[in-house]
């Protein structure tokens, strides 16, 4: 019986530690690891110009670093396929702009020079004119010229800027002296460049070159001194006056137009061009110095052909109309020509990707600046 007891025992002893469930060890907690927030470095390889309609677009963390680049970013793009030029037909019969300002006023003379520019950005136009506050008998010219600024957001109601004059020159103090013409171009960094003919000299004798002045809102400028002097042998047209009547960028080059006056080439339209907006290297006239100009030049950029507006005869001249490669300006080819009634020194703006196209003009008074509407077929 003993035996039996003591068998009995020693069993237990073996099968009770298995059915204790025994504890499970907890792991020693360890950092955890921080994974990197960097944004991914761009490979080389294209992504799809398009994202399907029903795919939602994450929004990233913005990586913008500060610079002294403007925020806002202008991509400027060629119209698509080729450009229609509206006929004489096509142009409606216009509507007041502006007006001249009251007599004593900076803008009370509305002649007297080549500045004319009218350009967009965004939902706004940007027109770039010349005023005068009285004419001088003893210089038999108008006197202290400078360039103002009117916009509209709907091409109907336009607004001077009441910071006018926007644009001055003055450096020995004649009433000769003035900002005579005007080139603008809005550029890829969203920036506005205004080339403008700076009047400089003593009593009644003056000689012009050409300067440039950016603004950042089109209405506030800095200038950024003189980009091609019409004392400079090397210049094409140089000896006396200079004027910028267009201009515009290009897959890296710029381009000015201008019009010599007081020298043999005068009336005819020059062109600068560089590889930045202050540096023009070289210098020639169109169509081997054949094509007339005396008033603004507008440029409609196209991806398979572009056109260079101008005014070739003043103030009782027609409209031109020329195709030209962007690439090589130099060499344009007439495409039409006509004469809109009561329409003089006019600068014109096409809506890419439409038909639709935008004129302001000076009426035959020179008291008033007329916008005018068309659409091609």
């Amino acid at each position: 019986m003993k035996s039996v007891k003591y068998v009995l025992r020693i069993l237990l002893l073996l099968i009770l530690p298995a059915c204790i469930p025994l504890p499970v060890p907890t792991p020693t907690p360890t950092a955890a690891i921080q994974t990197s927030t960097a944004t991914p470095i761009e490979t080389s390889t294209s992504t799809p110009s398009t994202i399907p309609e029903d795919t939602e677009t994450p929004t990233l963390p913005s990586t913008e670093t500060e610079t002294s680049t403007p925020t806002s970013t202008v991509v400027i793009t060629a119209t698509p396929g080729p450009i229609d030029i509206p006929a004489l037909e096509d142009w409606d019969a216009g509507n007041l702009a502006i007006s001249q300002g009251a007599e004593g006023e900076w803008d009370h003379i509305l002649w007297g020079g080549f500045a004319n520019s009218l350009i967009k950005k965004g939902d706004t136009y940007y027109l770039y004119y010349q005023g005068s506050p009285f004419y001088d008998e003893q210089c038999e010219s108008v006197a202290h010229r400078a360039i103002g600024l009117a916009t509209s957001t709907d091409g109907l109601k336009w607004v001077k800027s009441p910071n006018n004059p926007v644009i001055t020159w003055s450096s020995r103090g004649s009433i000769e002296e003035g900002a005579v013409g005007s080139a603008a171009w809005l550029g890829e960094d969203g920036r506005f460049y205004v080339y403008y003919g700076a009047n400089t000299g003593t009593g009644c004798n003056i000689n012009a070159s050409l300067r440039l002045a950016v603004s950042e809102d089109g209405e506030n400028f800095q200038d950024a001194g003189e980009v091609l002097s019409a004392r400079d042998p090397d210049v094409w047209g140089f000896g006396d006056e200079l004027h910028p009547v267009g201009a515009y960028s290009y897959d890296g080059q710029w381009y000015l137009y201008y019009i010599p006056n007081g020298v043999a080439l005068a009336r005819k339209l020059g062109l600068g061009i560089g590889n930045s907006s202050t540096s023009f290297t070289q210098s020639l006239g169109l169509n081997e110095s054949s094509v007339p100009a005396w008033g603004p030049v507008s440029v409609i950029l196209g991806e398979s052909g572009s056109v260079l507006f101008t005014n070739p005869e003043g103030v009782n001249g027609p409209l031109n109309f020329y195709r030209f490669d962007a690439r090589n300006p130099a060499v344009v080819e007439l495409e039409d020509s006509y004469t809109l009634p009561n329409c003089r020194q006019a600068s014109v703006v096409h809506e890419g990707g439409t038909n639709h196209w935008v004129m302001l003009c000076r009426d035959e008074t020179a008291e008033n600046y007329f916008i005018r509407n068309a659409f091609t077929q």
